[in-house]
Order: structure tokens, then C-alpha cells, then sequence
């Protein structure tokens, strides 16, 4: 629910673009952004797939981040 106020707030900032909004592979955020789609029609969602799930030590920290930019 905060996620999804949160979410609201940034839209609302935005009147008159295309809203496109892609979760991070967060569960709780995948919810709260679907709730505002599903509350507002003009959002659009799009899926990012990871770039590989850490399945054998999931709620193991690593010891490393990936990182990719496009500086454009």
C-alpha cells in the first residue's frame, strides 16, 4: 500500500506523459505497482527479467553487485 501511494505521487507529477513502469523483480513492489495499474489505465507495465536468480543461497547476501549503465 505505501509502495503503490508512492508510486501515485510520482505519477501524478507526470500528467500528460506515457507512464511505463518496470518492478525490479521485487515481489513487493510488483504489487504495489499492479495495484496502480490496474487502479489507472493509463499506466503501462513492463516486465524485466533478472539477469540470473541467486536460488542456492536466495536469502544469503552475495558479495557482489551487477551493475549495467547506458550512458547515452
Amino acid at each position: 500500500n505505501d509502495t503503490m501511494k508512492k508510486i501515485e505521487r510520482q505519477i501524478d507529477k507526470l500528467a500528460g506523459y506515457n507512464i511505463i513502469i518496470v518492478p525490479m523483480n521485487n515481489k513487493l513492489t510488483t504489487i504495489g505497482v499492479a495495484k496502480v495499474a490496474l487502479r489507472n489505465p493509463k499506466v503501462q507495465l513492463c516486465y524485466a527479467p533478472a539477469e540470473f536468480y541467486n536460488t542456492d543461497d536466495y536469502s544469503t547476501p552475495g558479495d557482489f553487485c551487477y551493475i549495467e549503465a547506458d550512458f547515452h
